[in-house]
């Protein structure tokens, strides 16, 4: 497990994606994702969406919203856990896709292998970004 204080994620974000980002740092200490917490945000992401209706929302790939829910299943596992860092190293990403070059947004989040890894909401599992989509990213949120 990682720990760090909110400058260091700070510092560690703008070092891997441009000083030029927004990054928004809300909390003193954050701590690593582990295995089994990404896979219980993806659970929880699952049934909030089913609870929600977020497959009727207005646009089909609602992303940055379904980004920001994703962040939401973070802190609620998160506070069920006993660790006191403040929050869980997860976050949003917007970034440049190869595919079609469309803005998407994702999660982001620091593993316990330090390097930051990603996963895509729509589809609750972990993904992985090119060299150009990493350098493409233009928004950073925590």
């Amino acid at each position: 497990m990682i720990k760090l204080s909110g400058i260091e994620l700070l510092r560690k974000l703008r070092i891997y994606y441009h000083a030029s980002q927004t990054h928004l740092v809300r909390d003193m200490s954050y701590k690593s994702v582990t295995d089994k917490e990404l896979k219980s945000i993806s659970r929880l992401y699952y049934w909030l969406s089913l609870f929600l209706r977020v497959g009727k929302w207005k646009t089909t790939h609602d992303c940055d919203d379904k980004a920001r829910l994703g962040m939401c299943c973070s802190a609620a596992v998160h506070s069920n856990s006993s660790d006191e860092s403040e929050s869980l190293a997860f976050g949003s990403l917007g970034y440049i896709r190869d595919s079609d070059k469309s803005g998407h947004y994702i999660n982001w989040f620091l593993g316990n292998d330090n390097h930051f890894r990603y996963w895509e909401p729509q589809l609750r599992k972990e993904i992985e970004l090119s060299n150009n989509e990493i350098n493409s990213v233009y928004e950073v949120g925590v």
